[in-house]
């Protein structure tokens, strides 16, 4: 992945192993535009003075110089693009050793490199910027995923400013698609609001389509297999293979793939940035909906509402915060939570709701009564029966003017309120409940209907 350390680590070995080695030469290779006078700049110590500047083809002069070269040599190439552009840049002989750092993923002997683990991240952290709160420093490390990169220029952009970590930690979670611009490190050419732009850049169409998707979703384990299901197959491949490739994401077992959470939030930036974000936020809320059965009463369904929970979690904190459509997805979160056996979540899901549709929609519009309705039902459900019984009692006359007493759901929040009455330790008053819905319900719906039998 691009900002992970491949470059540092590749600068770190050339200079624990100078001693080993009598030419070590770095060449930039993410440019094949610039490759030629990478190459020239070799010649220029290879070579006697000035005739370097005379010569045609500077990187077969340069294989045939190392071929010869009775010194042991070390090649660096740094940042190749993919497998086939690195085929032009190896000598074909000579006593040497060449270092590959590269986002590709198609090679046969490979080193992946990790991001930092929260010891080596906070260390990073605090050496470079001087403020050695720790605390501060382990929390921002999470924050930041342990890229090297984005520590880098976090604890650049603190020292250079003098603050403090905590107080970046606060920017940044305000200001973060800004502070992704400042604070480059002096030895690499990108932050990390550009380092993955070209990669970006180059992707068909299809596959950033897919990333501008995943951007919305929780980071790890993202079941493309599931939310692309109504794409072709093949095409589903190639598009992961094609971010995979790039180092934009990484597989996460079958039909599951893992993006860094910074790839997600420059993806958000870029969109925000071109004012396309809304409608890609909608797009990726379609595609989960539609893979979510209405209720949980399968194993299927159960196994899907496992395997897209925490990314339903993440999609709401990135749709428009009072919007139908978000309140939508909410709603159907805290009943899946509930059917899937977290009762007192979802009691507690609908609760944080229901102050939110009130004052957007009012207090008793049907939705917000729905949600009303949940929060009782649950709070029953979550083991508080007498508290679910006030709720309902009170939620009771609210149906009744507003949707008239004989309306199907007023009679559903009656048979609640009968139903918690008795689990409450009230037999007799749900008794008398339930004998009092008992009539209304055969003249409503018929003597047979399931819900009056």
């Amino acid at each position: 992945m691009g900002g992970v350390g491949k470059t540092s680590l590749a600068r770190a070995y050339a200079q624990r192993h100078l001693a080993d080695y009598g030419i070590v030469w770095w060449i930039r290779s993410e440019d094949p535009s610039a490759i030629d006078a990478e190459f020239r700049s070799l010649l220029e110590i290879l070579l006697p003075p000035g005739e370097a500047a005379q010569v045609t083809n500077a990187r077969t002069t340069a294989f045939a110089l190392l071929a010869r070269e009775h010194r042991p040599w070390l090649l660096i190439l740094d940042n190749v693009p993919d497998a086939a552009s690195a085929q032009g840049l190896l000598p074909p002989a000579g006593n040497g050793h060449i270092l590959i750092t590269t986002r590709a993923t198609a090679w046969f002997h490979q080193t992946t490199v990790q991001p930092l683990d929260t010891h080596a991240a906070v260390e990073l952290l605090t050496t470079q910027s001087g403020d050695f709160d720790r605390t501060a420093a382990e929390t921002l490390a999470e924050e930041l995923g342990g890229l090297p990169l984005a520590l880098t220029q976090a604890a650049g952009f603190v020292r250079a400013n003098a603050l403090d970590l905590a107080t970046y930690l606060r920017l940044y979670r305000d200001r973060g698609a800004e502070l992704h611009l400042e604070g480059r490190p002096a030895d690499y050419p990108h932050t990390v609001a550009t380092t993955w732009q070209l990669a970006m850049d180059r992707l068909t169409e299809k596959t950033r389509e897919l990333l501008n998707l995943i951007a919305f979703y929780a980071p790890d384990a993202i079941p493309v297999h599931l939310l692309l299901h109504s794409w072709d197959e093949l095409a589903r491949h190639r598009v992961i293979g094609e971010l995979h490739s790039y180092g934009l994401v990484t597989p996460a077992g079958t039909g599951k793939i893992t993006a860094h959470h910074l790839i997600q939030a420059v993806t958000r930036n870029r969109l925000h940035a071109n004012s396309s974000l809304p409608d890609w936020a909608d797009r990726a809320r379609e595609l989960v909906m539609s893979t979510m059965p209405k209720e949980l009463t399968t194993s299927d369904g159960l196994a899907i509402w496992n395997l897209m929970r925490t990314h339903l979690h993440a999609l709401l904190d990135h749709l428009p915060p009072e919007h139908a459509d978000t309140f939508t997805v909410w709603h159907h979160v805290a009943a899946w939570t509930g059917q899937a056996g977290d009762r007192a979540r979802a009691r507690d899901l609908f609760a944080e709701l229901l102050p939110v549709r009130e004052r957007v929609l009012g207090a008793e519009h049907p939705d917000t009564l729905s949600t009303r309705h949940c929060v009782a039902f649950w709070t029953g459900h979550a083991g508080d029966r007498a508290r679910a019984r006030d709720l309902f009692a009170e939620l009771l006359p609210i149906r009744e003017r507003v949707l008239g007493a004989e309306h199907p759901v007023t009679l559903i929040t009656l048979g609640n309120l009968a139903q918690m009455t008795g689990m409450a330790g009230d037999e007799a008053g749900a008794r008398d409940l339930f004998a009092k819905l008992l009539p209304i319900q055969e003249r409503v719906l018929g003597a047979e209907h399931p819900d009056t039998m």
